[in-house]
């Protein structure tokens, strides 16, 4: 069932057994859509990944993170620390209704490092044929945040106001380890999902002096564990003194997820006079959900240090999804994204913007979220940069930049046209795990 409280076309209300006709609907707060399903689901890509339409399954970097595919984690070639902030301007239009507003928040905190670090194997002149890496990260992993208004007439007797409000939102701390030999990683990522979440439904009548509003709160606790498990392959191409190139297929799913949820439901009704009824409190409520499995595979060419372009398509099995607390009918979700990386000179001398890494992508996808009979979708353009620092010891960081364009919904019920700004700052240093000799 879809949830209510996002847009006019899915509102079906019935007071006094009078049908009732939709006038006004004004989301007011950041994501109207967030009332359905498990709310906005943040995504996971890092910032260097982001910028190139959100690759993962076949992306791996040695001084950036992708935590999607934790087989990337083993190509690791230093201990990266991120830190990510996001902003987002969104502009929601509803046939002759518009809305705008600005949001942002902390994208994420990372830490990953190689468990064999590159210099001793540098020192014994020794080929790398293993790899292992390891990483522990905090971020978002769904937001819920609108606030709508909802004007009702029935014939010329009743007219009331429905008001919905939601808030809060889950987070996701995990950690991962991968395994390389040679040209062949395999990578698995536990994670813990909590949060807090609350929702608000509120009826007041306002043709009648002494009628009765009626609200209905939820306040409850969620928590799920989770995991998922990666591959990359690496086919060498072409090896010499001047240029390496490489083919990189990678494949990773995530598995279901059961959650519990436990909180407090209170339904009153409040009359004109401002006494309060308590028609329903029910405290200690327990209740269970499921998330769905997923599963993404890709493609990724690259020459080493100057070209990285790639191709990848994911499926989400969100018709198994479940929740009993708000039992919200999703749709199987698929994404298609391509992108590209490109290094005009990454050894230059005498021209810093020749080391930039420049970033761009595109990526279409179909939402879980079913709007008056129909799956949202969801398109968008990405560019950015990754922009070096090189910090005391000539150890090399990088300061991210990725910016997304797109929409998601329609122009019939509600169009979101969103810019998002994301900034990451990644630093690195290849001196842990260190073995310091002495002759």
């Amino acid at each position: 069932m879809v949830r209510v409280a996002v847009i006019a076309q899915f509102l079906s209300v019935s007071l006094l057994a009078q049908n009732v006709n939709t006038v006004d609907l004004i989301p007011t707060v950041n994501a109207p859509y967030s009332s359905i399903g498990f709310g906005e689901m943040s995504s996971l890509n890092y910032v260097s990944s982001l910028a190139m339409g959100g690759l993962s399954a076949a992306y791996n970097d040695p001084f950036n993170l992708n935590i999607l595919n934790p087989a990337s984690l083993a190509y690791l070639r230093s201990t990266s620390f991120e830190v990510g902030l996001k902003f987002k301007h969104s502009t929601f239009q509803e046939k002759d209704i518009t809305n705008q507003n600005w949001t942002g928040n902390l994208s994420h905190l990372a830490l990953g490092f190689p468990l064999i670090n590159p210099i001793n194997e540098a020192v014994d002149r020794k080929e790398p044929k293993l790899g292992l890496g390891m990483y522990f990260g905090l971020q978002p992993y769904s937001e819920i945040g609108y606030s709508i208004g909802q004007r009702i007439n029935s014939g010329k007797i009743t007219s009331a106001s429905n008001l919905y409000k939601g808030s809060g939102g889950t987070y996701l701390f995990s950690f991962g380890n991968a395994f390389r030999y040679k040209s062949f990683a395999v990578g698995v990522r536990i994670g813990r999902i909590f949060g807090e979440e609350t929702s608000n439904k509120r009826i007041e009548i306002d043709s009648f002096d002494n009628a009765f509003n009626t609200e209905l709160t939820n306040k409850y606790q969620l928590s799920a564990w989770t995991w998922n498990f990666g591959l990359q392959y690496t086919i060498q191409l072409k090896e010499t003194n001047f240029s390496t190139s490489r083919l990189i297929l990678g494949f990773y799913g995530d598995s279901q997820a059961d959650f519990n949820i436990e909180g407090t439901q209170f339904y009153y009704a409040e009359s004109y006079a401002g006494s309060i009824d308590t028609v329903k409190y029910e405290e200690n409520l327990s209740k269970n959900g499921r998330l769905p499995s997923a599963w993404t595979g890709g493609i990724t060419y690259e020459n080493i240090g100057k070209l990285r372009i790639g191709l990848e398509f994911g499926i989400g099995n969100w018709s198994q999804y479940r929740n009993e607390l708000k039992p919200d009918q999703l749709a199987n979700s698929s994404r298609w994204a391509f992108g590209i990386e490109w290094v005009p000179n990454i050894g230059s001398f005498n021209s810093y913007w020749e080391k930039v890494r420049y970033r761009g992508g595109f990526y279409t996808r179909k939402d879980p979220r079913v709007v008056a009979g129909e799956q949202l979708r969801e398109m968008g353009i990405t560019i950015g940069a990754g922009f070096p620092l090189v910090l005391p010891r000539q150890q090399v960081s990088f300061v991210n930049l990725a910016v997304q364009m797109g929409t998601i919904g329609d122009s019939s019920i509600l169009r979101e046209r969103f810019i998002k700004l994301n900034l990451g700052f990644t630093l690195n240093d290849n001196t842990w795990f260190y073995k310091r000799k002495f002759n």
